[in-house]
């Protein structure tokens, strides 16, 4: 007869975790490379937020123009709080884009959505602790592209975007006369890059 053969009950392995000094070596070396990271991180993600904005703007710029000349109407970009109406002049609450040719008994180009003129897109506000500024151009808060894609109301123009860290670490983008946006560049090495005049740039 065959016996049948059972293993043998063997006892359960006992499970080792970390002991207090352990984690609390662990944990110190975690807050030196904290320490020793952060500030290159914060400065990492100041720059990204930064060009986010930039490109965010500089993005919504070249669609005015393209819809403005598809149009054969006056496109306008203004600052805006309620991402409805134009207000005030810091660019960073958000920005909308709409058909400026007044209809429904609007005005047609004065910068102002108002009738029922077409709103084309909404802009959200930029991260927090980013500014964005417009200079040289005719009116601080808004800018029209006409049908044929060339700026009413100004020759170029200029949009600053900073954080905290000051002038020399914006960034900035410049508008020509005819509808076409560049990345402003620091020309005479003093670390700001210059608005569209060829002027140094500012923050406020």
């Amino acid at each position: 007869m065959t016996s049948t053969l059972f293993p043998k009950c063997t006892q359960p392995t006992r499970r080792r975790g970390f002991s207090l000094l352990e984690l609390l070596v662990v944990l110190l070396i975690v807050a030196a490379l904290m320490v020793l990271a952060g500030p290159s991180f914060t400065t990492s993600l100041q720059n990204s937020r930064l060009q986010s904005a930039v490109g965010a703007l500089g993005t919504d710029m070249a669609f005015a123009r393209s819809e403005a000349t598809t149009r054969r109407e006056p496109v306008t970009l203004c600052a805006s709080t309620d991402g409805n109406s134009c207000a005030g002049s810091a660019w960073e609450s958000g920005w909308v884009v709409f058909v400026d040719d007044g209809a429904g008994g609007g005005t047609s180009g004065n910068g102002s959505r108002d009738g029922s003129e077409t709103l084309l897109k909404v802009a959200e506000a930029s991260s927090a602790g980013v500014t964005i500024r417009s200079h040289n151009f005719a009116y601080g808060n808004w800018v029209m592209l006409q049908g044929s894609g060339r700026l009413g109301f100004a020759e170029g123009g200029t949009f600053v975007f900073c954080d905290s860290r000051g002038i020399e670490n914006a960034m900035a983008v410049n508008l020509n006369g005819v509808g076409h946006v560049r990345l402003a560049e620091d020309n005479d090495g003093d670390n700001v890059p210059e608005d569209d005049l060829g002027a140094p740039t500012k923050c406020t």
